[in-house]
């Protein structure tokens, strides 16, 4: 709690302390991510990788805080759509650390499914609300594919827990699948949707599935 309030205060301090609802947004993605992450961290239970893991988060996290800095504060020095690709992967990464704990909590905390599911949509909803937005897609058309995705991963989620694999793997196969589903939205949103682009998705993600399943541990 005192680490959220302490990013919500920076956040504020980089948005020149004006309270709007472009701060709001900007806030969603920083507090998703540290929550989620944390949350991730609990089921760690190797001390190695939980320390490269804060690392990790600690990188991603200043290299966003980095760029609303820049963006706010020194606009001739930040590069046109950074944002909109830095909040792609973190929107991923985001994802995966949340669909890893539902899963963490239906396997070693005995949760029941929709119990984690409970935990997983609403993050899932502000993220794709908050990817769609620093894309400048409007709400007006993008809640349509905020709510599809949404209960696509929902599904998706309910169908991968019934696979004898480890929740590392289910995690990896959804996030591959919100890869695909993301990148082919945002292009028929932005109105560029080309065949090379769409095969670009679905090649590097069809190929991204069958590794993980190919190499994943069937127990």
């Amino acid at each position: 709690m005192f680490f959220l309030l302490y990013l919500l205060a920076v956040i504020f301090i980089i948005h020149k302390g004006q309270l709007s609802k472009r701060f709001l947004n900007f806030l969603i993605l920083p507090v998703c991510l540290s929550f989620s992450a944390t949350v991730f961290l609990l089921f760690m239970v190797k001390m190695v990788f939980f320390h490269m893991f804060v690392v990790i988060i600690a990188l991603v996290l200043y290299l966003l805080l980095f760029q609303y800095y820049l963006y706010f504060n020194f606009p001739h020095k930040y590069q046109p759509y950074t944002l909109e690709s830095l909040s792609f992967y973190v929107v991923l990464l985001t994802f995966f650390f949340s669909v890893s704990s539902a899963f963490a909590s239906l396997i070693l905390l005995k949760l029941g499914v929709f119990l984690a599911l409970s935990f997983l949509l609403p993050v899932t909803v502000l993220i794709l609300y908050e990817f769609f937005w620093v894309h400048k897609i409007s709400w007006k058309r993008n809640w349509p594919f905020v709510v599809i995705l949404s209960l696509l991963s929902g599904q998706f989620f309910l169908a991968v827990s019934y696979l004898p694999t480890g929740y590392y793997v289910n995690s990896f196969l959804l996030t591959v699948c919100l890869y695909m589903m993301l990148g082919i939205s945002r292009l028929f949103l932005q109105k560029t949707f080309e065949k090379n682009k769409i095969l670009k998705y679905l090649t590097v993600g069809g190929f991204m599935l069958a590794a993980i399943m190919l190499t994943a541990n069937w127990t």
